[in-house]
């Protein structure tokens, strides 16, 4: 990990880009990103990539070696055999010595000038740690269904990954992040010394193989919110992120929402939160996924499609916590809130 030197005044940048059975996606993310990179200002800057295969079953090393072949850049592929994001996300900082970190994922398209956005945001920001390039929604891979909303009230930007403030790079304090406008992996970069500040990536969160459970960094960013870290929104270091086929799913949505759920306990639970519960679940989660089940049946009398289709998806959120926190109960003793306040009052 970076420590604090630079070679000759040059800054440097090292781009991880994670790839699981990438396939056709990964060829054209490369083609894009060389594409990219090599009309992009570099402004002095070393920059170089750092391609990490998370366990990969596809014929994605190949791809990787043809795509990269003659690129204009310092490039280098390691394998990573856990699987698991945070798995190479962790193995792709402790390869890298640079001043600053890009994370990237291998089915994306990056716009023209993406490195310039970044390189410029982080010579204009030097005191700030961590970045969001904008992510658009790219190419949908099926015709969208009427209860789908992509950017609107009722959208999903943690499954239709959007990270979108507009034109204009910002900065914005964690506390502030609204619905699709924070920092998100397909396109997120930071300083290193966060990482020394913070630690590296949790792995018990995040997708992987058999599992849907996310939250890859959802748990990093709640430790940077609660140092009151800001984070820069770069508007030009833009990239499309697909919607594909086997995501357009009722089915997919409902089960990445319960994952959500859960992976929203497991942060509480490690934070140590207080709470009333009964058998290990925090009761106010059963008056609210009473209060969502109310909701929802209003939006099957008189909703629209895509109305009906949020509030199921609200039920399996409340029903993922309700699920983690009875789970996490049976395998460690949690702290019942009416216990502490008995042994304060005893000292």
């Amino acid at each position: 990990m970076f420590d604090g030197d630079t070679t000759n005044g040059v800054r440097s940048v090292t781009i991880v880009l994670i790839n699981h059975n990438g396939g056709e996606w990964l060829r054209s993310c490369l083609s894009s990103f060389r594409k990219s990179f090599e009309n992009s200002e570099l402004y002095d800057w070393a920059v170089d990539l750092l391609v990490v295969d998370n366990a990969s079953s596809d014929n994605s090393i190949e791809i990787i070696r043809s795509e990269l072949l003659n690129a204009k850049l310092k490039w280098k592929l390691i394998c990573e055999s856990e699987a698991g994001v945070n798995f190479a996300r962790n193995r792709g900082l402790r390869n890298s010595n640079s001043e600053y970190i890009i994370f990237v994922d291998s089915d994306i398209v990056f716009a023209e000038g993406w490195i310039s956005g970044y390189l410029r945001a982080f010579d204009a920001r030097p005191s700030c740690c961590i970045f969001a390039g904008r992510i658009l929604v790219g190419k949908i891979e099926s015709r969208l269904p009427a209860w789908l909303d992509l950017d609107g009230t009722y959208s999903r930007p943690s499954i239709v990954v959007r990270c979108d403030l507009g034109a204009t790079d910002l900065l914005v304090p964690f506390v502030d992040i609204q619905r699709g406008g924070g920092p998100a992996g397909p396109n997120m970069a930071f300083r290193s010394q966060i990482f020394q500040e913070l630690g590296e990536f949790d792995t018990s969160f995040g997708l992987r193989p058999g599992s849907l459970v996310p939250g890859a960094e959802a748990e990093f960013f709640d430790r940077v919110k609660r140092k009151e870290h800001v984070f820069c929104y770069v508007a030009d270091a833009c990239v499309w992120h697909p919607l594909k086929k086997d995501q357009i799913s009722k089915k997919y949505f409902i089960h990445r929402l319960e994952g959500t759920g859960r992976v929203l306990s497991r942060i509480q639970h490690k934070e140590g939160l207080v709470a009333k519960r009964i058998f290990g679940v925090k009761r106010y989660l059963f008056r609210q996924i009473v209060l969502e089940i109310i909701r929802y049946v209003g939006f099957a009398l008189t909703g629209s499609a895509r109305q009906r289709f949020y509030g199921r998806c609200q039920i399996s959120i409340v029903a993922g916590m309700i699920k983690e926190d009875y789970t996490l109960a049976r395998s460690a003793p949690l702290i019942d809130m009416d216990d502490q306040r008995g042994n304060l009052q005893a000292k």
